[in-house]
């Protein structure tokens, strides 16, 4: 698969979640390489317009810009999606990227566990507003980020507690919200099955990130000791975006820039159906599913 042939990007539009750091930069640079139009979104201004600046300057790009909105909000989600329509009209690979590791329990301003809201509901809201735009520019690819499989097959969705209050940890948080993202991809793909848009999810390796920031000092200095060995690109995810071999290519798992045949344990049909119908309430989604596939909002 690593001789696959990178279709032309000139023109084309993308938007990636967490684009100013880790796996979403590196997923930003190799298109921006590429010659993609690229639209990172963040959350912090002054750090997005720094990592705008580097990344036009190392790819010699220009059509990179920057959008801002807090992910843990799904107002700014909204507000957002509706912006990003207005500005672009177009809109060729959705990479979902953007995650967040807390070591407490905290809680957004609309009442959701934030590890929750961020690494996932943002992913699955935000997809669905931009469902319209992307199938108007199909062919178009759906990217998500997920784990590793010895993090899926540890992990499992919490319906008795999804938001983690009667005993919170910062590893369970983490590994639901992966495990959710996986079978939220999959389960989009199906949905998606005939549109021109195809989901797949990924396993980035071992990319540089930003991850560690919010740990405690001896986290974060072990990891800076083990950073300067970690990379800054991140192949699989440019592969899903960009070769031809993968066109129409949906449902998968990647893992060095391989599809790999897995299934969690903790991911079943009922499993599936049963989080998506939680999610479609936690985010005011009520449609039906036929509703969802003509792209009525």
């Amino acid at each position: 698969m690593t001789s696959c042939v990178y279709s032309g990007m000139e023109g084309k539009r993308c938007l990636i979640t967490g684009g100013s750091s880790g796996v979403g930069k590196a997923f930003a640079l190799g298109l921006a390489k590429m010659g993609a139009w690229v639209v990172i979104l963040c959350r912090d201004r002054s750090r997005g317009e720094r990592v705008i600046e580097e990344i036009r300057s190392r790819s010699g790009n220009r059509n990179v810009e920057l959008m801002c909105a807090d992910l843990s909000i799904q107002r700014s989600i909204r507000i957002f999606a509706q912006e990003f329509k207005e500005r672009y009209g177009k809109l060729h690979v959705l990479g979902n990227i953007a995650g967040v590791i807390l070591p407490g329990r905290l809680i957004t301003a609309e009442r959701i566990e934030k590890t929750l809201a961020t690494d996932y509901l943002s992913h699955f809201l935000l997809t669905h507003l931009l469902l319209d735009v992307l199938k108007a520019s199909a062919p178009s690819r759906i990217i998500t980020v997920s784990g590793g499989r010895w993090v899926l097959e540890k992990a499992r969705i919490h319906f008795d507690d999804l938001e983690l209050s009667k005993r919170y940890n910062w590893m369970e948080a983490a590994k639901q919200a992966v495990l959710a993202r996986f079978i939220f991809s999959c389960e989009l793909a199906k949905r998606l099955n005939g549109t021109g848009v195809t989901s797949n999810t990924f396993h980035p390796g071992r990319v540089r990130s930003n991850l560690p920031r919010h740990f405690p000092w001896y986290i974060r200095l072990v990891y800076g000791m083990v950073s300067p060995f970690l990379k800054e690109e991140c192949e699989t995810c440019l592969l899903l975006a960009c070769a031809k071999e993968l066109e129409g290519i949906n449902g998968k798992y990647f893992v060095d820039a391989q599809p790999e045949e897995f299934t969690p344990e903790g991911y079943t049909e009922g499993v599936a159906h049963k989080l998506w119908s939680i999610s479609e309430q936690m985010t005011g989604i009520r449609e039906k599913a036929e509703n969802f596939l003509s792209g009525s909002q």
